[in-house]
C-alpha cells in the first residue's frame, strides 16, 4: 500500500478530502436548518402573541358581560324587571 509510486498517499488524500467535503456539506446543512428554525420560532412567537391578545380581550369581555351591575341594568332597562325580594334570591355557585 505504501509502495514507491505513492498510491497509498493518494488514496488517503482522497479519503481525507472526501471526508472534509462531507463535513463541510453537513455544516452548511446545519446552518441552513438553524436559520429555518429561527424563522419558525419567530413565527410561533408572533402567533402566540396574537393568540394571547385575543384571549386577554375575550377575558375582559367575559368579565364585562358577567358583571352584576350590567346584568342589573339590563334587567331593569331592557326587560323592565324590578329588583327581587329578599325571599326570592338564590345564590348559585360559579361553575368556572
Amino acid at each position: 500500500m505504501l509502495g514507491g509510486d505513492g498510491m497509498g498517499w493518494r488514496f488517503w488524500g482522497f479519503v481525507l478530502g472526501g471526508t472534509a467535503l462531507v463535513l463541510a456539506a453537513c455544516l452548511i446543512y446545519l446552518q441552513v436548518e438553524q436559520t429555518r428554525c429561527g424563522y419558525q420560532a419567530v413565527q410561533l412567537q408572533q402567533a402566540y402573541s396574537k393568540w394571547y391578545e385575543v384571549h386577554r380581550r375575550l377575558e375582559i369581555e367575559r368579565a364585562r358581560l358577567r358583571s352584576h351591575k350590567r346584568l342589573r341594568e339590563l334587567g331593569r332597562n331592557v326587560f323592565h324587571l324590578a329588583p327581587a325580594r329578599e325571599d326570592r334570591l338564590w345564590t348559585v355557585p360559579d361553575p368556572g
